[in-house]
């Protein structure tokens, strides 16, 4: 019989591990806007701001990165740098200092960063298949 314990941790770890149809909410001039995760490619910190960069456009919001590192732990997101954020599920290669995504554009890595995202990445893509 299976117990009740392995049920829950199954389902948990689909949930964690499924951003389909998964939504972020941040405030845009003053209203808040619902972002799609699958949406997302990467964030970026500049300043105070967040560039949330998105297929084809870009939502800026105000609000500490570690906030949305936070929130989007186990959702398939990691910080690779101070300033970026990537989602795995956009990434097409990387190596020790560049993370490059399926958009073709390349994200600087940490190299503190980068056996951290290694361990999470390699999770991350087991969970999904």
């Amino acid at each position: 019989p299976v117990q009740a314990n392995e049920v829950f941790e199954a389902l948990d770890n689909y949930l964690s591990a499924n951003t389909e149809g998964k939504k972020l909410l941040v405030k845009v001039d003053g209203r808040n806007d619902v972002i799609n995760l699958n949406d997302v490619y990467y964030m970026e910190v500049s300043r105070k701001d967040i560039y949330i960069y998105l297929n084809p456009a870009s939502v800026v919001c105000n609000r500490p990165i570690a906030s949305l590192e936070k929130e989007l732990d186990n959702l398939g997101f990691f910080r690779i740098h101070r300033s970026y954020i990537v989602n795995f599920d956009k990434i097409k290669s990387f190596d020790k200092r560049i993370v490059q995504l399926v958009n073709g554009e390349k994200i600087f890595m940490s190299p503190q960063k980068y056996n951290d995202f290694c361990e999470h990445y390699l999770k991350w893509i087991n969970k999904n298949d």
